[in-house]
């Protein structure tokens, strides 16, 4: 009997052993080796954008409060200036996602994967027999996209290539601009 007790001991202490690392991390570390860019991988790409967000005074830091609040102001505005002109899209010419699709694999059997942002949609898909689409549209945009969401590598990826760069030369001083009623001559693109 004591023999029992010893082995069920030691395999929850290698279970909980094998996630001491954060499930972002291990997710960002699967996405840092599959997505690269000419060899060179997506992180320092990611890392490289954040440093000029933060540099203009777009993103206060790197944490996943952070990027919420700047989500949330991003969602009224169209584009951003920033102080070197440095557009994420045009520095990631040649992207290639060769086995993304092994990342939320790896973390599938993490404690807290049903929780994370893939939990969530690995659920709704499984609701919605494999079908993906609407999973934005079928909550709160907050209960998505959590602090803890922007903790992976993907998501910020995703924000990143839909914000658009213009020159500070033409516009305010790098500073997040142009609701739509601020713009009225860009109303039938915005």
């Amino acid at each position: 009997m004591k023999k029992s007790y010893l082995i069920a001991y030691v395999l929850i202490i290698s279970i909980s052993g094998c996630q001491k690392q954060h499930i972002s991390e291990v997710y960002n570390d699967c996405y840092a080796k599959e997505v690269t860019v000419n060899g060179i991988s997506i992180k320092k790409y990611i890392n490289d954008f954040e440093s000029e967000l933060i540099r203009s005074k777009l993103l206060k830091d790197s944490s996943g409060e952070s990027y919420k609040e700047f989500f949330n102001e991003m969602l009224d505005y169209d584009y951003i200036v920033l102080e070197n002109e440095y557009s994420f899209t045009d520095s990631i010419t040649g992207v290639k996602f060769d086995g993304i699709m092994k990342c939320p694999i790896v973390i599938a059997n993490y404690n807290d994967f049903s929780n994370s942002i893939f939990g969530k949609l690995a659920e709704y898909m499984n609701e919605n027999n494999g079908d993906h689409r609407g999973f934005f549209e079928s909550q709160p945009i907050d209960s998505i996209f959590t602090k803890e969401a922007f903790e992976y590598d993907y998501i910020k990826h995703q924000i990143f290539i839909t914000i658009k760069v213009y020159s500070k030369d033409s516009y305010e001083n790098g500073a997040v601009l142009c609701k739509i009623e601020n713009c009225p001559e860009r109303e039938e693109t915005l």
